[in-house]
């Protein structure tokens, strides 16, 4: 049998009591085009029912399957541990969420198409929206503005579960990971943004499944994505899209393009009603919706994106 170290394709999936959809998922990895490239490493997050059992009692061949245990630290820092634990001999690293089902050639494009770039590469994409019972409802957004840095101080287009990322983006998250970073994903992104390259594919190769467990959701319908935009507008604390934005720049502000450097500049630069209209007259908000960004365009020039309490910091 194939052990991991013959394999190039790490799949990285976080488990927290996933009894009622992994199986579906590990079976998905199974019946991938390219199964026997691949390792996956299951960390469960401190699961109180048969997670752990389940994966052990599964014959998963020919994929190479780990188990690792852990103390329940959430989404973010559950993934984050994966990334900064994983082997770094792997060519390729895909993350996976435990209640998703990939098509089969999922792994295959996703691999082929960052093969041989040398800076940090992303792929990431849509996946069709489903039920509890994998019935598709919809489809994620898609990017019609495509990947940028500028835009993805405010917004982030690359979903974890469609993500894959090679060596050199993994050797960089692990040396710049912040606690600042909202999400291990939205960080990757900004990370490959900046100093790499990102690929956005609108062709779904996913089935995302919403249930009342999942951990972000996502509004399959204009009422619901209403709902979500008006929840966001009422309790979304803003500035931490510019504390995450600050740690950017300590973290890899040297190493940016000087428009990307002057861009994230004058983005921090917030102090007042001026400096904010200026950043918006030379930096339009980027909308990866079909509709104009008229309200993140009003709340940062209304100071909703400002950081209340003094960092330090000096762009």
């Amino acid at each position: 049998m194939m052990t991991a170290h013959d394999r190039d394709i790490l799949i990285l999936l976080s488990a927290y009591n996933g009894e009622g959809y992994l199986p579906a998922q590990l079976e998905s990895l199974q019946a991938q085009t390219v199964a026997d490239r691949i390792h996956v490493t299951i960390r469960d997050d401190g699961s109180t029912d048969s997670t752990v059992s389940l994966i052990e009692s599964m014959a998963l061949e020919p994929l190479s399957v780990e188990v690792v245990r852990g103390k329940n630290l959430g989404p973010r820092d559950s993934f984050s541990t994966l990334i900064c634990g994983a082997d770094p001999s792997f060519s390729t690293i895909m993350l996976c969420d435990q209640d998703d089902v990939w098509m089969p050639d999922k792994a295959e494009i996703a691999s082929r198409t960052i093969a041989g770039s040398t800076v940090p590469a992303l792929y990431c994409g849509r996946s069709i929206t489903t039920d509890a019972d994998l019935t598709p409802v919809g489809v994620t957004d898609d990017a019609p503005n495509g990947p940028s840095l500028r835009a993805a101080l405010f917004s982030n287009i690359a979903p974890g579960h469609t993500m894959t990322f090679n060596r050199a983006l993994a050797d960089l998250y692990r040396r710049t990971i912040n606690p600042q970073a909202i999400m291990h994903d939205w960080w990757l992104y900004l990370l490959a943004a900046g100093v790499g390259t990102v690929v956005f594919d609108s062709e779904p190769h996913a089935y995302y499944r919403l249930h009342i467990s999942n951990e972000i959701g996502y509004g399959t319908t204009w009422a619901s994505k209403l709902w979500r935009d008006a929840k966001r507008l009422i309790t979304e604390d803003r500035s931490a899209l510019t504390r995450q934005a600050e740690a950017l720049w300590v973290e890899i502000g040297p190493d940016l393009n000087p428009d990307d450097r002057t861009m994230l500049s004058a983005f921090l630069d917030q102090h007042s009603l001026t400096s904010r209209w200026g950043y918006l007259r030379r930096y339009p908000m980027i909308s990866q919706q079909r509709r104009p960004p008229w309200t993140s365009t009003l709340l940062f020039l209304l100071g909703r994106y400002r950081e209340r309490k003094p960092t330090g910091l000096q762009p």
